[in-house]
C-alpha cells in the first residue's frame, strides 16, 4: 500500500499532536532512570540513543521473546506493549508453557506487521511504545517509508537484531544489544560469555580437521504431507548453523536463493552423508511434522521420523543402510538457544570428534542457568537408522 505524501503530512501532525497531548513525546533528557541516556549499537550499526529504561517495548518478532527471557528472566513479558505473537503457532507447546508461568501472555496486544509495516503506522503508536524492536532485515524498508520519519519526530527509538538469517554471529551479539538497551548488560554478558565458550570449544575440535562431510537438511520436513519432499535452506539460517558445526551444506550449493526446493532425484545422486530434518509442534491441515517441543514423547517423533523416512524413493538416497537419520526442533532457527543446535549438529556430523557433547543436558544448563521458563521436558531431537533400526546412543 503506497500512502500519499499528504495523507503522511497529515499523519505526522496528528500522531505528534496526539502524543504530546498524552505526554509521549521524547522524555527529558534529566532522565530518572540511572545509566541513561545511554547509546546502544544494533545490528544495523546504527547508534541509537535511548532516553530512559524502555518500558513498553514493540517485539516485531515473537520468537525474540526467549531474547527477553534471558534479560528479564522474572517476566519476559512485563515490558511488552505489543508484539508479534506468532509463536502461538508455530510453537504451541512453548506457548502453553508461557501461558502457564505467565497467565498475562494472551493478554499482551497483537499486531502482526508481516505484510506492510508502514500500513499499520497508526496501530503501532496507539500501543504507545517507547521501543522498537524490528529484525534487522526490514531496515531497507522501514528507513524508507513514514514509519522513520514518524519515529524521529516522536523521539521513538528503533533497534534492528536478528537471530536467525545469520544465526551464529548475531544471536549472542543481539543478546548483547537488548541487554544493553534494557540495562541488562550482567545478563547478557553471562549468556554471551556462556555461548562463547561453548563455540570455541566445537571450533577447537574442528581446527583439527579439514573434513566437511557433506549435510542435507529438510527443513520442517512433512510440512505438506507424505508426497511431498524435499525442501532446504541455503546459506541462511540451518545451512550457517551446519557450517558452524563443521559440516557442507548442501543446500547452499544447490539452491539460488535462501531457501528452496531439491529434488529427491539429486539427493539420490548425491547420497549425503548426514541426512537431517527439522520438526515442530505446528500443526497444519495435512501436514506431517515431527512434533518436538515441550511434553512431547519421544515415541510419537520417532514414529513421525520413521514415517517421513518412508516416503517413495528418499531410502535410495541413503549414503549406507546403516547411517542415521537425525532429527532436531526447527524453533533452534530464530533463539539465541541455537547453540544448542550447533552442538547436536556437530556431534552428528563429526561424532569421534565431540563425543562428550550432550545437546539434551547443554540444553537444560542454559535454561535452568539463565532464564526462568517453565521447567518442562523437552523433546528436540530424534534419530533412527535407513534399515529401520534405532542409532545407537
Amino acid at each position: 500500500m503506497t500512502t500519499r505524501p499528504m495523507q503522511i503530512v497529515f499523519l505526522l501532525v496528528l500522531l505528534v499532536v496526539q502524543a504530546a497531548q498524552a505526554g509521549q513525546i521524547a522524555p527529558s533528557p534529566l532522565s530518572a532512570d540511572p545509566g541513561y541516556p545511554r547509546r546502544v549499537t544494533d545490528l544495523a550499526g546504527r547508534d541509537v540513543v535511548l532516553s530512559q529504561a524502555p518500558r513498553r517495548i514493540y517485539l516485531a518478532n515473537g520468537n525474540h521473546l526467549m531474547v527477553l527471557a534471558l534479560l528479564d528472566r522474572e517476566n519476559p513479558l512485563q515490558r511488552l506493549a505489543g508484539w508479534n505473537d506468532g509463536i502461538r503457532a508455530s510453537d504451541p507447546s512453548l506457548w502453553r508453557g508461557l501461558q502457564d508461568r505467565w497467565p498475562e501472555t494472551a493478554q499482551v496486544p497483537v499486531l502482526n506487521l508481516n505484510g506492510d509495516i508502514n500500513a499499520g503506522i497508526e496501530q503501532l503508536l496507539a500501543l504507545r511504545p517507547d521501543l522498537l524492536v524490528f529484525n534487522v532485515e526490514k531496515q531497507a524498508e522501514i528507513e524508507s517509508g513514514p514509519l522513520a520519519s514518524v519515529a524521529r519526530r516522536l523521539a521513538l527509538p528503533i533497534l534492528y537484531v536478528d537471530t536467525s538469517r545469520d544465526a551464529v554471529e548475531h544471536a549472542p551479539k543481539t543478546v548483547a544489544v537488548l541487554g544493553r538497551a534494557l540495562g541488562q548488560e550482567t545478563r547478557a554478558d553471562a549468556f554471551v560469555q556462556d555461548y562463547g565458550r561453548r563455540l570455541a570449544r566445537i571450533r577447537q575440535g574442528l581446527a583439527g580437521t579439514a573434513v566437511r562431510p557433506r549435510v542435507f537438511i529438510e527443513a520442517r520436513a512433512g510440512r505438506m504431507g507424505l508426497d511431498q519432499c524435499c525442501y532446504t535452506q541455503g546459506d541462511t539460517t540451518w545451512g550457517r548453523l551446519i557450517e558452524a558445526a563443521g559440516g557442507r551444506n548442501l543446500g547452499s550449493e544447490l539452491l539460488r536463493g535462501r531457501t528452496g526446493e531439491v529434488p529427491i532425484e539429486r539427493l539420490i545422486h548425491d547420497k549425503p552423508e548426514v541426512y537431517l530434518m527439522t520438526g515442530t509442534p505446528q500443526n497444519r491441515k495435512g501436514s506431517r511434522l515431527i512434533p518436538f517441543g515441550y511434553g512431547a514423547e519421544p515415541d510419537t517423533t520417532r514414529t513421525a521420523l520413521q514415517a517421513l523416512m518412508a516416503r517413495q524413493g528418499l531410502s535410495w538416497a541413503a549414503n549406507a543402510p546403516q547411517a542415521c537419520v537425525y532429527a532436531v526442533t526447527h524453533q533452534f532457527y530464530d533463539t539465541p538457544l541455537n547453540i544448542v543446535a550447533v552442538e547436536f549438529l556437530a556431534k552428528v556430523i563429526h561424532p569421534a570428534l565431540f563425543p562428550e557433547i550432550d545437546a539434551d543436558r547443554s540444553y537444560r544448563e542454559l535454561v535452568e542457568r539463565y532464564t526462568h521458563l517453565p521447567d518442562t521436558p523437552f523433546v528436540f531431537n530424534a534419530a533412527l537408522r535407513w534399515d529401520g533400526a534405532r542409532c545407537e546412543e
